[in-house]
């Protein structure tokens, strides 16, 4: 301080910066010297995946004894699996936990070297799992384009029965959306089955039963038989007077005679002739003016 032709000096004190000019007799010139003190400045760094998500350091320098913050934004479909923060001279990374749903910034405070943020990003995915049943036998074959899915996305599932005697059936668990029209399986949010059960068709074919006469007797049989099956028929005259004069079976199966039709492989046609063993009067039908009756004669 110039003052009264001379000077008067005082010494910086932090804890008291108030002083006081004594005795003053002419103008007074104050001089304050400053300076500024040496401080260190230490770089900011961020180690991540930048197409699975984004890490944004509030500064990318910071003063020695400083803090810097940072925010973690993970892309859809994407989890945080750690976050390190690596502060030069130190021995051991500092760490920081995420969790959903809560404000992802995060403070690295009291800095003396230089900052790396690392953050280890993973896409979250799903494991896709395809039973093909019964195993060991060749029904046909499944197939998806992928055994691990992206959280919501989608897989295509392909199916091929052996030939067309052989059908699927398809059951997928888990969390997602199934279209069995396309066998799409989309929207997917957890581990999922798929399970392919491939079994043979049950085949049926038609059997028609037929007689000469309804008036002389019936024949019984089941109205459907499946491929390579056997049934049993029965032929029954109306009375005593009446007697089975012949029994014709067509179609693609094995008949011995025996009323057992077996090893069918397709339709099958039962055809009954009966006959009276003492014909009586009797009306006839006539078809078309056209008509052969075949009469037995009797003593008395």
């Amino acid at each position: 301080v110039k003052v009264n032709g001379g000077e008067q000096t005082f010494t910086y004190d932090a804890a008291a910066p108030v002083y006081t000019v004594s005795g003053v007799k002419s103008d007074v010139a104050i001089y304050v010297g400053f300076e500024l003190e040496e401080s260190n400045v230490y770089q900011v760094f961020a180690n991540y995946k930048e197409e699975l998500g984004t890490v944004t350091p509030s500064a990318e320098q910071v003063e020695e004894g400083g803090e810097v913050t940072f925010t973690v934004a993970p892309n859809d479909h994407v989890k945080v699996n750690s976050i390190t923060v690596e502060v030069a001279g130190e021995e051991a990374p500092r760490t920081y936990e995420y969790v959903e749903d809560e404000t992802h910034a995060y403070t690295v405070d009291d800095v003396n070297g230089d900052v790396t943020i690392t953050v280890e990003f993973e896409l979250i995915t799903y494991q896709v799992d395809l039973n093909v049943l019964p195993e060991g036998m060749d029904l046909g074959t499944a197939q998806v384009d992928q055994t691990e899915v992206v959280q919501g996305g989608t897989v295509k599932l392909t199916v091929t029965p052996k030939d067309d005697t052989v059908e699927a059936e398809i059951e997928v668990e888990g969390d997602c959306i199934y279209d069995e029209d396309t066998l799409t399986i989309s929207e997917v949010n957890e581990d999922i089955t798929i399970t392919v059960t491939f079994e043979s068709k049950i085949i049926t074919y038609d059997v028609t039963t037929k007689v000469n006469d309804a008036d002389l007797g019936t024949v019984e049989a089941p109205e459907k038989v499946e491929q390579g099956g056997e049934f049993t028929f029965t032929v029954t005259p109306a009375s005593d007077n009446v007697t089975i004069y012949k029994i014709d079976v067509t179609g693609s199966c094995d008949y011995d005679n025996d009323r057992t039709v077996s090893n069918v492989q397709g339709p099958v046609t039962i055809t009954v002739t009966f006959a009276e063993a003492n014909p009586t009067e009797r009306a006839v039908k006539w078809d078309n003016n056209t008509k052969t009756l075949t009469c037995g004669v009797t003593k008395d």
